[in-house]
């Protein structure tokens, strides 16, 4: 659908060069910002050298964004709960062709091995009795390997030349390709999310049966980013399997419990509060899956919410009465009420409460599931969580894109729809813009911000012209990367605001002023389309694409001014203090004298006039390479690693 609906859509490889049509277009990911916020751990660290007994289970319903290190010896998938569709159970890894820090393994259209996903060295040369003595694992054990595989789930689509991989490395230290998965002959609408499906290895050959046995799963693909998406969940070995026996000694939620807001993802406490009634949904559900042979009920299925300030809202009421959840299969739970009293207790936070987290949390309880350890996944996925983030922004995302979107006309508009309940003053707006591939890049790019009140079919309220894009880097700036432009005066750039009254609906947009500027999409919030418009060909409508989502632009509000969100945060230092660099103006590198501390304990950020990182390294031998840098002026941004504060410097590259 995405390739077919606007056949004369503008090619991006011609950035700059046509008039562009206008339009929509969705593009995958090219960076994932989830996994450069958290990219700390190196790849010795996550060893673990002993062997593991069976059964090898991992279900990854855990917070990522790595997977287990006790399970698995690299970290390059994306561990998540966002990017598939219907999983097995709540989380899945994710092959795609980012790599462990969140960016591209290779550069624009090419094509290579992506992420791998090794496992730890498994015990397949003795087996544990139950009285807790040993012996020899052999074939009559009928040992299988099963896992779930998904192409696709929310994003793009492997095609027919893209491939997954499984591997096994026998007892010579040989990786043997055991199985290969290809995508698909043509490409899947945008509406269409293929099922996960379960597939089933046999371990029969002697070479397998040896102490340090390992497999690993790779995709290949498109490496320049998340093209062609893989989702693995719930890998297990174990012995006394069946070819086509489906079962797992387990019951799983397989999503995080549904929202509470009923419009927005978060807002303001302060405009939740008057019209608490309709901003907070009194309806909850949860949704299963049965990996049991038989039908199950769980014992015990509770909900239970509660506030950073302490109030207990919900506690321990049920989702399932006496209900039997049928065998491999999917169960969602009757739609149910919350007490009475739900909203109620919520109401007695004080409006003026700032930074209030409301948590959901779904249990079962279930006997006769795989294993009494904690650790294990049957248990593991008994308990599901959800935040509800009440603090100065409006929101209809859950912070985190799985594709983008971009509107292909040189001066075509998008806009996204809020609504007040009470009075309250536009500080600044927030956009998503991820990482983009050479071929997007914003280079050059400018556009408009936008504001309208009650109506798109009037003037802009506010505008601010010619903004350059900053896509957050998210490791020094901004978790999940979004970026924040504060109002500011038209003349002399100062604070701004303004005040919306109560009841009252605005819109917060922008205008594209030549190249095309994607923004990130939260494809888990389809229902929030609605809220999202573009205008083409003069009419302002929803955007015509199905399924869509929710556009990641936001509103900022309240008494405090907004803090642009720059490269160059307001809190950092002068350099000075702790090193002094020369020279300047610099050719090929930069000399550092360090005067507290030592060279490693400082990291070194490069960015140019816009906020953009150049480069960025660790500080060793006193100095950096400047090696292919532009003339033109420059910013150093140099963390202490371990006090965590930061320093600026200005300096030029000549040549």
């Amino acid at each position: 659908m995405r390739r077919l609906y606007f056949s004369i859509l503008f090619i991006f490889s011609t950035l700059c060069l046509n008039a562009q049509q206008e339009g929509v277009k969705l593009l995958p990911l090219s960076t994932q910002p989830v996994l450069e916020y958290k990219a700390e751990l190196s790849q010795a660290e996550l060893l673990a050298p002993d062997s593991i007994d069976l059964p090898f289970i991992d279900d990854f319903s855990y917070e990522g964004p790595y997977p287990d290190r006790n399970l698995w010896l690299d970290n390059r998938v994306f561990v998540n709960s966002t990017m598939a569709y219907n999983p097995p159970s709540v989380g899945v890894a994710t092959f795609d062709g980012i790599n462990y820090n969140g960016k591209p393994y290779g550069q624009q259209g090419e094509y290579g091995t992506g992420d791998t996903l090794t496992s730890n060295y498994i015990n397949l040369r003795t087996v544990i009795n139950p009285d807790g003595s040993r012996r020899a694992l052999t074939v009559a054990d009928s040992v299988y390997m099963t896992f779930f595989l998904q192409p696709k789930g929310l994003c793009y689509e492997p095609l027919e030349k893209d491939s997954m991989v499984l591997e096994f490395k026998d007892n010579a230290g040989n990786w043997q390709i055991v199985k290969t998965y290809k995508g698909f002959k043509t490409y899947i609408a945008d509406d269409s999310f293929p099922p996960f499906v379960m597939y089933f290895i046999p371990i029969r050959d002697a070479k397998y049966f040896y102490g340090k046995f390992q497999f690993r799963f790779y995709n290949y693909g498109q490496i320049d980013g998340a093209n062609e998406l893989w989702h693995l969940d719930y890998v297990k070995i174990g012995i006394n399997r069946r070819f086509n026996n489906k079962t797992l000694d387990d019951l799983a939620f397989i999503d995080q419990p549904r929202p509470i807001l009923t419009r927005y993802s978060s807002m303001p406490w302060r405009q939740a509060f008057p019209n608490v009634a309709t901003e907070v949904t009194d309806k909850f559900n949860a949704r299963f899956y049965n990996h049991f042979a038989d039908q199950r009920n769980p014992t015990n299925t509770n909900v239970k919410i509660t506030s950073s300030t302490g109030v207990a809202a919900v506690s321990s009421i049920t989702i399932l009465d006496g209900v039997n959840i049928l065998p491999n299969q999917f169960y969602a739970s009757l739609v149910k009420t919350y007490p009475t009293d739900f909203r109620t207790k919520l109401g007695t936070i004080p409006a003026t409460t700032e930074n209030l987290v409301v948590t959901s949390e779904n249990t079962l309880d279930l006997s006769g599931q795989e294993g009494k350890d904690l650790a294990r996944a049957a248990y593991r996925n008994d308990v599901v969580t959800r935040k509800t983030i009440f603090s100065n922004y409006f929101a209809y995302d859950d912070g985190t894109a799985e594709m983008m979107y971009a509107a292909t006309g040189f001066s075509q508009q998008t806009a996204v729809q809020f609504k007040t309940n009470v009075a309250d003053t536009l500080r600044g707006v927030q956009f998503s813009f991820p990482y983009v591939r050479k071929k997007y890049q914003f280079r050059d790019a400018k556009f408009n911000i936008q504001i309208w009140k009650d109506s798109l079919n009037t003037t802009p309220i506010y505008e601010k012209k010619n903004v350059s894009p900053y896509a957050v880097d998210a490791k020094v700036d901004s978790l999940h990367g979004i970026t924040t432009y504060r109002l500011e005066t038209k003349t002399g750039g100062k604070d701004t605001f303004i005040v919306i009254p109560a009841n009252t609906t605005f819109y917060v947009g922008y205008q594209n002023v030549d190249n095309q500027i994607p923004i990130g999409l939260d494809r888990n919030s389809l229902d929030k389309a609605k809220y999202a418009f573009t205008k083409i060909n003069t009419k302002w409508d929803t955007i015509p694409y199905y399924p869509l989502g929710a556009l990641i632009i936001r509103a900022v509000v309240g008494n405090k001014p907004a803090q642009n969100t720059s490269s160059l945060s307001t809190h950092d230092l002068p350099l000075s203090e702790v090193m002094s660099v020369y020279p300047n103006p610099a050719i090929d590198r930069l000399y550092f004298d360090v005067k507290k501390g030592n060279d490693e304990d400082y990291e070194i950020g490069v960015f140019n006039l816009i906020g953009q990182l150049q480069k960025r390294e660790i500080l060793r031998g006193g100095q950096m390479q400047l090696s292919n840098m532009s003339q033109g002026i420059y910013f150093l941004k140099v963390r202490n690693i371990q006090t965590n504060q930061n320093y600026i410097h200005k300096f030029v590259v000549s040549q």
